[in-house]
């Protein structure tokens, strides 16, 4: 009995060594059934999702009024409804330095003018009363005599005009005169000269050039000596005086001294002040 108790301790000795795990590496004398280690599926990162393009946003359209529409001109014998057009004339609005001496005002226009009453107005509406002429698709405005503008002083061209089938287009145009001629006429030229000691006793004329138009002039010629009026006559041609010995007038005589009073004044009235010029004849032998 004991016998068969020591060699089930034996038996059992030998099964628990054989079940010990040793440090050393070597193998277990009874084959360890191996561990099955199921494969787990590696995790795939997931697709990316297609971000759609953002869709635009439309920019907000600027609300504008329709233009009107284009006036259509008469065709196969409709009737024209359309005024006339005013292209161009010769003042220009709201012009602020319009010549005082201004004779005439013109307006073309896109069409054949029938009938207007334009009329140029003063700062009181008092109408100048130019004179009006219409030759076909042109209105004239000129000016009559004392009709004439002022100087630093506000107008209107105001009015009507139309076609022939009563299509009336309105006008209105205003300007402001400029400051005028404040200046007389200078003396630029003459055949004679203040001083002169060896004039012709032969001549029947002289002659003065001015830098402008001249409108008024006042001259005689003086025989010094005697205090005569030589009674010499004049005309105005322009820019020119001319005082001139007509068959009424005395001659010069030589070795006589002569005095010449003139004065003038141009279209705006600017007179200069009275001027003599002296001068002695020629004495011959």
């Amino acid at each position: 009995m004991i016998k068969f108790s020591l060699i089930f301790l034996l038996i059992l000795y030998i099964a628990g060594c054989s079940t010990d795990n040793s440090d050393d590496g070597s193998e277990s004398f009874f084959a360890t059934p191996p561990v099955i280690i199921e494969n787990e599926t590696q995790s795939q990162p997931p697709e990316p999702v297609p971000i759609p393009d953002p869709v635009p946003i439309p920019e907000p359209e600027a609300i504008v009024d329709p233009p009107d529409p284009e006036p259509v001109p008469p065709h196969d014998g409709a009737r024209d409804l359309v005024a006339p057009k005013l292209l161009k004339s010769s003042m220009v609005a709201g012009q602020i330095d319009v010549d005082v001496d201004l004779e005439d005002i013109t307006f073309n226009f896109d069409e054949k003018i029938s009938k207007t009453n334009l009329k140029i107005v003063n700062k009181d509406n008092v109408n100048l009363k130019w004179t009006l002429f219409i030759k076909e698709k042109e209105v004239l405005l000129t000016k009559l005599d004392g009709t004439d503008l002022e100087a630093e002083s506000p107008y209107s061209i105001t009015g009507t005009v139309e076609d022939e089938h009563q299509n009336s287009r309105v006008i209105l145009i205003t300007f402001v005169t400029s400051f005028g001629d404040k200046q007389s006429p200078r003396l630029i030229a003459s055949t004679i000269s203040h001083g002169d000691i060896s004039v012709d006793p032969d001549t029947d004329r002289f002659v003065f050039t001015f830098d402008e138009e001249i409108d008024t002039v006042n001259v005689k010629l003086i025989d010094d000596s005697r205090k005569v009026d030589m009674r010499w006559t004049h005309f105005i041609q322009d820019e020119k005086v001319i005082l001139l010995a007509l068959d009424n007038g005395i001659d010069l005589t030589k070795g006589t001294v002569y005095t010449i009073e003139i004065s003038w004044a141009d279209k705006a009235g600017n007179w200069s002040r009275p001027g003599i010029i002296t001068f002695i004849t020629e004495i011959k032998e």
